[in-house]
């Protein structure tokens, strides 16, 4: 913008007040408030407080180059006392001499320390820690840096003296999802003793909040990593208010510290070396012992009979493969995770086998009711002298295959009344010749019925008729209609005589079958004849 750029202009080699610049560049006060403050945020100008007339009065200037380029603390301290998040007097009290007299006569009170570095990553947290522990202990080395919990197990064992550590990323290493209880009171209790053996721990995290509220009751400072710039960090200093189960922190000043030059920093990238190859090694045997716990859990829940996944199923499946009291209790949660599954799994499978074995019983238990039924309906028609095959189509098609036996209704009381006058193999040979006709029982009557005329003869004649029938039935109802018609002669003429109507039926069948004889003779067809003599 214009008035920015201005602004810059005027500045130039100069400190003016709002009130100077307002005459200078002819503008009101009031226009010039807001563009000040963002050139104070953006780092291009600093404002400074001086007493002037007993009143305080901001002063603007341009930084020098070396201000630019290497500390935007001014800039970022402006935007925090804008934000109203600190007050300007804590951002501009030194808190060095201070924390410094306090460091240099721990021994002499045979005290110790234990301080909290918090800050986003890569603003500095470990190489303030670092150089906080070297400075209260000339002996630090990096084997004093503690990263994993089974080494801060190790202190508690060893139990030191007149030493320094640094805790790194303790929200981690402290977390109550990583530790057995026992566990954790024992380092707790430790680190409550740990200043009657004058023993300091500087912890790091990337937030207060991620630190165990019962370390925090043991913090005599919290340092928060502001601001990173070039060469030096800025850190703001807390100090505890109140104590109680969740204590308070207020700002009480500020350090600047100077980035280490080079021997520190090989001692911290020796650290960061050594970090990243126990850490490995720590996730390889964590995985190792948690791949090992999950096969035994499984073999547990498998090889015994379990309801429930309770706390002493897990203690007593860890038991047995020997790692009890050995996993942290994220660990613990997971195996828990998968005994739940395992045993889901196993009773799934348990109840998928069941109705298997009941759908499997039911089929049998209907295989034997189909089969018992088969057998019956078998033996019954062999007992009414049905012949094998007949018995054993009809009762297969009513048992197995009711689906087709809808057209079988009272097919056997047609057939019995029909076999009483015909040869039982043509009735058969009829009815398995059309067991799929859904007019098989109401020809079947039909045929009944008409036989039903013809009373006191024989079953050759019966037979002969049925076979006439089933060659040509149009001719064998002419034939039907014929002796129909003999009958009515005698009864009109009242000359009707139950013999001589027989012997005339007779005839006129005897006569059917010399002309078919003589047809055969010259057409070479005997079909009808040789029918006829079969069923005769």
């Amino acid at each position: 913008m214009a008035i920015d750029q201005e602004i810059l202009d005027l500045l130039e080699g100069q400190e003016l007040n709002v009130k100077n610049l307002a005459i200078e560049l002819d503008r009101s006060p009031a226009s010039l408030y807001k563009p000040l403050a963002g050139l104070v945020t953006e780092g291009l100008i600093k404002k400074r407080e001086k007493e002037s007339q007993g009143k305080m009065i901001a002063f603007y200037s341009i930084p020098s180059e070396e201000g630019i380029e290497g500390c935007s603390w001014q800039a970022h301290k402006g935007i925090l006392v804008a934000g109203r998040t600190y007050q300007k007097k804590v951002l501009e009290a030194g808190f060095w001499p201070s924390l410094e007299q306090d460091i240099l006569t721990l021994r002499e009170r045979e005290e110790n320390r234990h301080i909290a570095v918090v800050g986003l990553v890569g603003l500095g947290k470990s190489n303030t820690a670092i150089f906080l522990a070297r400075l209260l202990d000339p002996s630090f080395a990096v084997n004093d840096i503690i990263f994993t919990r089974e080494r801060l197990l190790e202190l508690v064992a060893d139990q030191p003296e007149d030493k320094s550590f640094v805790l790194d990323d303790i929200g981690v290493m402290l977390s109550s999802r990583g530790w057995q209880e026992k566990e954790r009171g024992l380092i707790f209790s430790w680190l409550e003793i740990c200043r009657m053996h004058r023993i300091n721990t500087i912890a790091t995290s990337p937030s207060l909040a991620m630190i165990d509220v019962n370390y925090q009751r043991l913090l005599h400072y919290i340092l928060q990593v502001e601001l990173k710039c070039k060469g030096h960090i800025h850190i703001i200093v807390f100090k505890p208010t109140q104590a109680g189960l969740k204590p308070i922190f207020k700002p009480v000043g500020i350090l600047t510290f100077d980035l280490p030059g080079d021997p520190f920093f090989s001692i911290f990238q020796e650290y960061q070396g050594v970090k990243q190859k126990d850490l490995a090694l720590s996730a390889r045997a964590s995985l190792e012992r948690l791949k090992l716990a999950k096969t035994g859990v499984q073999e547990y829940i498998q090889e015994r009979e379990i309801s429930r996944v309770t706390d002493d199923v897990v203690r007593s499946a860890l038991h047995t493969v020997g790692l009890d009291g050995n996993l942290p209790k994220a660990d613990k949660d997971t195996l828990r995770v998968v005994m739940y599954d395992t045993l889901q799994d196993k009773l799934r499978i348990r109840k998928r086998a069941k109705t298997i074995q009941v759908k499997q019983g039911k089929e049998n238990l209907s295989k034997a009711r189909l089969l018992a039924s088969y057998r019956n309906k078998y033996q019954a028609y062999l007992d009414k002298g049905r012949s094998e095959q007949y018995s054993k189509t009809l009762a297969y098609r009513l048992t197995y295959e009711r689906s087709r036996a809808s057209n079988l209704k009272n097919l056997e009381g047609v057939v019995g009344s029909l076999m009483r006058k015909l040869k039982p193999s043509l009735v058969e040979g009829l009815t398995l010749g059309r067991l799929d006709d859904s007019y098989l029982v109401r020809d079947l009557r039909a045929l009944r019925d008409l036989l039903g005329l013809f009373k006191s003869f024989d079953q050759q004649f019966y037979s002969k008729l049925f076979a006439f029938f089933q060659y040509d039935p149009k001719r064998a109802m002419e034939f039907i209609q014929q002796t129909r018609k003999m009958r009515s002669s005698y009864r009109y003429h009242g000359k009707f005589s139950p013999s001589k109507w027989r012997k005339s039926v007779l005839f006129a069948l005897a006569e059917i079958e010399r002309v078919e004889r003589w047809n055969a003779l010259h057409l070479q067809n005997n079909s009808l004849l040789s029918f006829l003599h079969k069923s005769g």
